[in-house]
């Protein structure tokens, strides 16, 4: 067999099992995937309460919607952030009466969980620092 017979043969096979093989399977994220519907639990120096979070996410980032669960306490807002690893950041404004409050979530998410830390700031001061839990619906 000619040595040029030899390298085509040899090259139509190597195409052929590159053709015939199984694709990849696309990459797992190296971040956690928060987007969907959550139930919030707060607990605040005035008391405890739940929230819906609603999250659509795109990449590490994320946006969504956040509504009280009692409707005595009418709270609906936007909310953004980002999760690296299983770190969490949240944020939203939320304006009562006039006065601006910035509200920064820190957490950790485990699975269909995530808990941490809210942190509250004001034009006239922080908040004391509050716990929550949120549960994946």
């Amino acid at each position: 067999m000619s040595r040029f017979r030899l390298v085509c043969m040899a090259s139509i096979a190597s195409f052929a099992a590159a053709c015939s093989s199984a694709p990849d399977k696309p990459a797992t994220p190296s971040f956690p995937q928060v987007g969907g519907d959550w139930l919030v639990h707060l607990q605040t120096p005035m008391g405890a309460f739940d929230m819906n979070m609603k999250l659509v996410q795109v990449d590490k980032a994320f946006t969504g919607t956040l509504d009280s669960v009692d409707k005595s306490i009418a709270i609906h807002v936007d909310c953004q952030g980002v999760v690296n690893g299983n770190e969490i950041k949240l944020f939203y404004l939320y304006v009562p009466q006039g006065v601006e409050m910035r509200v920064y979530f820190t957490g950790t998410v485990t699975g269909n969980t995530i808990s941490g830390r809210i942190r509250t700031a004001t034009p006239v001061g922080d908040a004391p620092e509050s716990a929550f839990t949120a549960e994946r619906r």
